[in-house]
Order: structure tokens, then sequence, then C-alpha cells
């Protein structure tokens, strides 16, 4: 469930740390020479936010993304493409006592999110250098893009 604006006010960036980042999967399909071409790429990305039984104030948000070059820039019969998944474990201070009530601060979870998102873009700049996937670069997108609150019907 998704906070009020009046709840809002609850979130405080510097009780919010990055305590673990974890490659969980990366799958390249490269059948192609390193491109310099912007544009010729195809970005697909959501997040997911999961909570630790464990950790009291830990929460975990897994972003997935996709990669794939436009039909025009590959050759016929050629699909390369990148799956990506990593887990950004970060740590907020009071963030067991905030899920009580079953809400998590929206501006939290938007900054959580957009962290892990951008952590995402730094791990494949890395590890696809050198790659026809090289100069593929995560777009700069919105949180809400990538992850909405679940919605909860009153029954």
């Amino acid at each position: 469930m998704a906070e009020t604006p009046a709840d809002a006010s609850r979130f405080a960036v510097a009780a919010l740390t990055l305590c673990q980042v974890q490659l969980l999967h990366l799958t390249l399909d490269d059948t192609m020479p390193p491109m310099a071409a912007h544009g010729q790429y195809g970005f697909k990305s959501k997040a997911d936010i999961l909570f630790s039984s464990l950790e009291a104030d830990q929460l975990r948000v897994d972003v997935h993304t996709d990669i794939t070059i436009s039909a025009k820039a590959r050759p016929a019969g050629a699909k390369p493409r990148v799956k990506a998944r990593i887990a950004v474990v970060f740590e907020y201070q009071g963030l067991d006592e905030l899920r009580k009530d079953g809400k998590l601060p929206l501006q939290l979870a938007h900054t959580a999110v957009s962290l892990a998102y951008s952590t995402m873009r730094g791990q494949l700049q890395a590890r696809l250098a050198g790659t026809s996937f090289g100069a593929a670069i995560l777009p700069i997108i919105s949180p809400q893009q990538l992850w909405q609150p679940q919605v909860t019907t009153g029954e």
C-alpha cells in the first residue's frame, strides 16, 4: 500500500544506507562487433521491492533489464540481447516501524528504485565494455516507470 501525502514528511534520505549490490543474473548473447551507434538499442526495465524477514530495517530492490539491438542495426537472423538482474540492499533506520501500518513511504520507494536503477546502469557499463552493447547506456527514466505500488482493494 502507498502512503498518503501527509506521510511524505516521514521520509529522511539521511536514514537510507546502501548495504550491498549483487549481480543475480547476466546473459549476453553477443553476435556482433562493438557498435558506436546510439539509438540502435531497445531497453526494457522494471523493479521489484522486497523486504527481509530477517533484517527489520532492510529492503531490497531488484532491477531487471533487457537490452536488444534494433532489427535495422543487426544482421538478418541475429538476435543479440542482454538480460540482467541485480539486487541492491538498503537499510533505512525505522523502516520496520514505518511498515507496521502496511505502508511504504513513496519517497523512500522511489529513491531506492532510482538508486538501484543507476547502480544497474554502472554495472552494465562496466560489464558490457568491448561488446556490441558497450555503448548501450540505460536511459534516464522516472522511478514510477520502473515500479508501481501494489493497489489494494477494500473488500
